[in-house]
């Protein structure tokens, strides 16, 4: 856990240092005054809490410095240090800021409590984001899945649409194909009929020459053939 300690006047940079190492804590402590630079280590440093005393004589400056601090980090948590006798001086404004308040003179023990309660609410929160990454993640896979998926869909629409416009184009040319073939059977059916024609002429022919060789035959067995030949 990253420590900002901020106008650190009741509870030191040295006081947190030992508090930590006593109480087995990993962390690292920053102090400094309020002002730009406490407001640009809140930003960029990554910090987890800061510490801030709070008395009646700097209300309206702390309300105005948390005001900028949850502007430069608004996931930091903010503990106020306040004496009880200040209680009723807060402000309903600066109560709003402060996440959280301790009264001075610190309790350790109550430290301990409050610190520990800070760093379970960090470790879950960090647990959720994770969660909140993997199931992005997820759904990014999912969505990347869909998209290709989609993209195969519209690659096959485009391979049926290509086909039906063969299928079309084969079709506005199919009669004059029909007219075509027809045209060719009817040649084909006119050869045929003309070699049908030649054939069954000869074949008469030849039955004819044949019945004539065996009209002579019988004749001549006869007798009656003689005188002609």
């Amino acid at each position: 856990m990253k420590i900002l300690m901020v106008n650190n006047q009741i509870f030191s940079f040295e006081d947190m240092g030992g508090f930590l190492n006593e109480n087995k804590m990993k962390g690292s402590v920053v102090s400094c005054f309020p002002g730009d630079f406490a407001l640009d280590i809140a930003s960029k440093c990554e910090v987890d809490m800061s510490f801030i005393y709070v008395d009646n004589s700097n209300i309206q400056y702390s309300t105005d410095f948390f005001k900028k601090l949850k502007e430069a980090n608004p996931k930091l948590y903010n503990m106020a240090m306040v004496q009880p006798e200040n209680f009723g001086c807060l402000g309903e404004e600066l109560e709003n800021l402060i996440d959280d308040y301790i009264a001075v003179p610190i309790d350790p023990h109550e430290l301990g409590l409050r610190m520990r309660k800070v760093m379970r609410q960090k470790q879950h929160t960090k647990s959720k984001n994770v969660s909140l990454e993997i199931a992005e993640g997820y759904n990014a896979s999912e969505e990347e899945k869909a998209q290709t998926e989609s993209a195969c869909s519209t690659a096959e629409a485009v391979d049926i649409e290509s086909s039906s416009c063969t299928l079309e184009e084969e079709v506005a040319i199919l009669p004059d194909s029909i007219d075509a073939g027809l045209y060719d059977l009817r040649a084909t059916c006119k050869a045929g009929n003309r070699a049908r024609g030649k054939n069954v002429n000869k074949n008469l022919i030849l039955a004819l020459a044949a019945l004539i060789v065996v009209l002579m035959a019988y004749l001549y067995s006869q007798g009656k053939l003689g005188g002609i030949i």
